[in-house]
């Protein structure tokens, strides 16, 4: 085991159970991300902002269905008057 993993174990011990769930959650996040990255390597690299490329595009048209209801304009600002 690394030292890395050893670490991880013995803070896990000494939390408490929800600070442990979510050290754990994170940890998970973080394979995950270093895991869609590996992959997305093979597949074809990293855009410019650090993303693997085709990362957003399941949200491309997620919201198309969506009615949105805009509010009215407010008034403009009170300018003050010129003498």
């Amino acid at each position: 085991m690394s030292d890395v993993c050893i670490e991880l174990e013995n803070t896990l011990r000494q939390l408490d159970p929800a600070s442990a769930s979510s050290l754990e959650r994170v940890v998970r996040d973080v394979l995950k991300l270093a895991k869609q990255r590996r992959s997305s390597d093979a597949d074809g690299g990293i855009d410019a902002n650090g993303y693997p490329i085709g990362h957003f595009k399941h949200l491309t048209g997620s919201w198309a269905d969506v009615e949105f209801e805009l509010p009215d304009d407010s008034p403009p600002d009170a300018s003050p008057a010129w003498s």
